[in-house]
């Protein structure tokens, strides 16, 4: 799937999980996907496996527990294979669901957050027409308390013309910029389009580095193997 010899051998849905409890026990390590209603998980998700696993709806809010993904992937010059799991998150910012069901997904992603020992990285998926939002700033402010890495996703990017897409992503910079400030902590970014595949690289890169995948310094155990 990358020019550095890393592709996707295989990917399948492990389950939904609608209570933390419920996840499978956290041997490999894990990336997860998060952000409002409707910005475009799924699709995502989808264009890094290389098929359509994940179920895609025009409806926001399809997503109601922690949907758990194991991937497989298998270096081609070295015949090595690393798994890790994909978690996608239910979304926020949907208000058609009972208050009930949607405080009880916000408990759900939180303690995930927090207790999950095998989350190497959260990435937030942001649409490039929006930009950065209260409820994204709030996601932000709830890694950074429990320590955790943040990849910042620009969603939709095939949607805007090129020099709107510039200033959207100008204005995106600026503010997550005022939020590194306060933070401490830096934000990287990456443009995406599920249609185009623009982004898909780079944004794997990020992901194998942030889970130890194919570093020089090794992978640990539990997320890397050689075929035998």
């Amino acid at each position: 799937m990358e020019q550095e010899s890393w592709r996707v051998a295989d990917a399948w849905l492990v389950k939904e999980a609608r209570a933390y409890s419920d996840l499978p026990p956290p041997i490999l390590a894990e990336v997860a996907f998060g952000g409002r209603s409707n910005v475009g998980k799924s699709s995502l998700i989808n264009a890094l496996i290389g098929r359509k696993l994940m179920r895609t709806s025009a409806s926001p809010g399809a997503t109601r527990g922690l949907i758990y993904v194991r991937v497989r992937l298998k270096e081609t010059l070295k015949q090595n294979v690393a798994e890790m799991g994909f978690v996608d998150l239910p979304g926020y910012g949907f208000a058609k669901r009972s208050k009930a069901e949607r405080l009880s997904w916000g408990a759900m992603v939180e303690n995930y957050i927090a207790y999950r020992v095998s989350l190497r990285a959260l990435v937030v998926l942001i649409d490039i027409r929006r930009g950065v939002e209260e409820d994204d700033e709030q996601l932000f402010d709830f890694l950074n308390f429990h320590q955790k890495a943040l990849v910042v996703v620009l969603t939709k990017a095939d949607k805007v013309s090129a020099r709107e897409r510039e200033r959207l992503i100008a204005g995106t910079r600026k503010r997550l910029d005022a939020i590194e400030k306060r933070t401490n902590r830096q934000i990287e970014v990456v443009p995406t389009s599920a249609k185009t595949g623009e982004g898909i690289e780079a944004l794997w890169k990020a992901i194998r580095r942030h889970s130890n995948i194919g570093l020089a310094c090794g992978s640990g155990l539990a997320d890397f193997k050689a075929l035998g």
